[in-house]
């Protein structure tokens, strides 16, 4: 392989990783009832940027998929009190641990299934 394919390998296989990543975050939140305001891979300028479902989530991809995010709000938006420090309080460790063992499960998929391999 030249370095050229090398590096787009590279690119593609930490996307996968992100995105996995990032979709267990996703997850938790929901789990949590935490409304999830923004799905976003990669940093930079915005390539592509759609609403879906019935919370109207903001999909996003940037043009360097090298990061990703969740931006969520607070799990009660009618309780006057409630705030996103507030549900990041609540809900932090399920969101921080999510990414994580979302990664280690898709391993263990991988791993499982003599298609991916």
């Amino acid at each position: 392989m030249n370095l050229l394919q090398t590096i787009a390998a590279f690119v593609v296989a930490l996307g996968v990783l992100i995105v996995v990543h990032e979709y267990g975050h996703y997850l938790v939140a929901r789990l949590c009832r935490v409304k999830v305001l923004r799905f976003s891979v990669g940093f930079g300028r915005l390539v592509w940027s759609r609403r879906f479902g019935r919370d109207q989530t903001e999909w996003a991809l940037s043009a360097i998929p090298l990061g990703g995010s969740i931006v969520v709000a607070a799990s009660d938006a009618g309780n006057a009190e409630g705030s996103l420090a507030q549900s990041i309080t609540l809900h932090g460790e399920k969101l921080s641990a999510a990414g994580y063992l979302a990664c280690h499960l898709y391993r263990v998929m991988q791993n499982a299934s003599p298609a991916m391999t």
